[in-house]
């Protein structure tokens, strides 16, 4: 491992966090600006997606990129015990 991979892991921090009332696991990367949802989570707690205004190219950890098209605008969740809404790309 080379000394820019080892930085980067220790950004990433594992908290739990709620959406509609369930616990789930959050990953927070503290170097990032882009907020991630997975397909597993949308459908399992049926959260309304939009269309993007402009989809973009997104870059993944291990190099690869996906086209992102869909978001979760406002999604209400809570990160330990802040509440928040947050805008989660659909990946």
């Amino acid at each position: 491992m080379d000394n820019r991979q080892a930085d980067h892991q220790a950004s990433v921090i594992k908290m739990e966090g709620i959406i509609h009332n369930q616990p789930i696991s959050i990953l927070i990367d503290l170097g990032s600006s882009f907020s991630c949802i997975s397909p597993m989570i949308f459908e399992k707690y049926a959260l309304q997606i939009t269309t993007h205004d402009r989809s973009h190219l997104f870059q993944l950890a291990k190099r690869n990129k996906k086209w992102v098209e869909h978001i979760v605008k406002s999604c209400p969740d809570v990160i330990g015990n802040m509440p928040t809404n947050e805008n989660l790309n659909l990946i």
